[in-house]
C-alpha cells in the first residue's frame, strides 16, 4: 500500500516537472517572438565592427528564426530551429540551422532575456556548449527589440 502511494506521489511530481518547463519554454519562447536589431557581437573574443553588425536583423516565429545581414558581398540569410531550456542555469538553447552555410549542424548555446535585451553566446561546432557569457567560447551577440 505504501509503495503504490510513494510511486504515485512520484509519478505526479514527475508530471508536475514536465509540465512546469514546458510553461516555462512557453513564456521564453513567447519573450523572444518579434524582430530584433543586433547591437554588439563578439567572436573568439573580438569585437565585430559596428558598421557591420547594424545590419544584422532577427526575426523569431514560433520556434524558428530567420537572421539576415548585409555583407561586402551582399545580402546574407541565415534560418533554423531552437529548442530551448529556462529551467536550466544558464538558461540553454539548441540552435538547428535549416539555411545557410551551417545547414544542418546544431550549436549549442546560452541564453538570457532582460526586457528588451536578448544575449546568446552560442558553442563553436563541435566544442559544446558555452559555460558562461564570454565570447572565448565561440560567439556572444546582444539583440535589442526593434520598436515598433
Amino acid at each position: 500500500m505504501f509503495s503504490g502511494s510513494l510511486v504515485l506521489l512520484i509519478a505526479g511530481s514527475l508530471l508536475a516537472s514536465d509540465v512546469s518547463k514546458d510553461d516555462a519554454v512557453k513564456k521564453d519562447l513567447q519573450l523572444l517572438q518579434g524582430e530584433w536589431i543586433m547591437v554588439s557581437s563578439e567572436r573568439d573574443g573580438e569585437k565585430v565592427p559596428e558598421e557591420r553588425i547594424k545590419t544584422f536583423k532577427r526575426t523569431v516565429t514560433g520556434n524558428k528564426f530567420t537572421v539576415t545581414w548585409e555583407g561586402e558581398d551582399g545580402a546574407h540569410t541565415v534560418s533554423g530551429v531552437m529548442t530551448i531550456d529556462p529551467t536550466q542555469k544558464p538558461k540553454t538553447v539548441d540552435v538547428l540551422f535549416t539555411e545557410g552555410p551551417s545547414k544542418d549542424k546544431t550549436f549549442q548555446a546560452i541564453y538570457k532575456v532582460e526586457g528588451d535585451t536578448f544575449t546568446i553566446c552560442l558553442g563553436k561546432p563541435d566544442e559544446g556548449r558555452p559555460p558562461d557569457f564570454d565570447s572565448k567560447h565561440g560567439s556572444l551577440n546582444v539583440w535589442k527589440r526593434a520598436k515598433k
